[in-house]
C-alpha cells in the first residue's frame, strides 16, 4: 500500500506529460524510488486514501500538508525534485548533457574576444 501512496504523492507532484512538442516527461513515479525517499511523516499526513482522490482533491491534500508540516515538505521537495531533474532521462528530454562538465569540459560556442581589446590596452590601475 505505501508503494501505491508513495507513486500517488509524487505523481502529483511531477504528473509528467509533453512540455512542448518534442519534449515529453515521465511521471515522477516512473523516475524515482519512491518507497524508500519519502518522509514518513508525508506519508503518515497524506492518508491511505490519497491515492484514491481525483487529481484536484490530492493537490489540495497536499497543499494542506505543506501548511501543517513544513519542515517535511521541504525535505519531501528536496528529494524529489533533486532525484526526478537530475536523471539522466530528464536531462536527455530537456537536451541538457548528462555528464559533468569536466573533465571533459563542455563545448562552448565561438566568441569573439576582441571585445576585450580595449581592457587588455589599458594601463594597470591598481597599486
Amino acid at each position: 500500500m505505501s508503494s501505491i501512496l508513495c507513486a500517488a504523492i509524487v505523481d502529483t507532484l511531477l504528473p509528467g506529460g509533453e512540455v512542448t512538442d518534442d519534449v515529453s516527461l515521465p511521471p515522477g513515479s516512473a523516475i524515482i524510488d519512491a518507497d524508500r525517499l519519502l518522509p514518513p511523516e508525508i506519508m503518515a499526513a497524506a492518508g491511505a486514501g490519497f491515492a484514491g482522490l481525483d487529481a484536484a482533491d490530492r493537490e489540495a491534500r497536499l497543499a494542506e500538508i505543506a501548511l501543517a508540516l513544513p519542515m517535511h515538505w521541504q525535505a519531501l521537495l528536496k528529494v524529489v525534485l533533486e532525484n526526478y531533474y537530475s536523471d539522466p532521462r530528464i536531462l536527455r528530454a530537456f537536451r541538457w548533457r548528462a555528464e559533468p562538465p569536466q573533465p571533459g569540459g563542455h563545448d562552448l560556442p565561438e566568441v569573439d574576444w576582441s571585445i576585450l581589446d580595449q581592457v587588455k590596452a589599458r594601463k594597470p590601475f591598481w597599486r
